[in-house]
């Protein structure tokens, strides 16, 4: 009896020892775990401040867009970029949604010109850092923009506040959505 009481204690202090052991196992532990959570969140906060400047800086598909959005009423007008004319004579009328019936996009396969539900492609425009537009409508308009500031351009023939149709272009650099 004296034995199990002895063992009893012996197990009990094994016991103490052990918890005491688990103890400064999880001290230990518990601050390199605080250590590795730590390189974890700077590591996803340098991937989610990194990652922004990387896929601004990639070609996404397309050198540019132009999308006729608002405000032609059966209108007549030819498009031209970099100098060189890539629709001709086409008539535009903006449907209920506010766009027209054209497109214009370059990606890798070439210049793309979508009108009235038909695609034709042409050669590609040679394009850097800066694009010219030309639109000619009831006159010529003539516009530069820099590409590091959009890729999607929306152009509008609207009234301005003296009731006088005119040409705008609006740059941006997320897809135009018409409701």
């Amino acid at each position: 009896m004296n034995f199990n009481v002895h063992r009893l204690c012996c197990a009990t202090t094994q016991q103490d020892t052990g918890l005491s052991m688990m103890k400064t196992w999880s001290k230990r532990h518990a601050s390199k775990l605080h250590y590795n959570i730590s390189i974890k969140v700077k590591v996803l906060i340098a991937i989610f401040l990194i990652f922004p400047l990387l896929s601004l800086s990639q070609n996404r598909g397309s050198d540019f867009t132009l999308v006729f959005g608002d405000c032609f009423h059966p209108d007549s007008i030819s498009v031209s970029i970099q100098g060189i004319q890539v629709v001709r004579t086409k008539r535009l009328e903006s449907n209920t949604t506010g766009r027209a019936n054209l497109t214009v996009f370059q990606n890798k396969n070439g210049l793309m010109v979508d009108y009235n539900g038909h695609r034709t492609s042409q050669k590609k425009v040679f394009v850097q850092s800066i694009i010219t537009i030309q639109i000619v409508a009831d006159k010529d308009y003539s516009y530069r923009f820099q590409l590091k500031k959009g890729r999607m351009f929306l152009v509008e023939y609207c009234a301005d506040a003296h009731h006088k149709r005119m040409i705008s272009i609006e740059q941006g650099t997320h897809r135009f959505y018409f409701i």
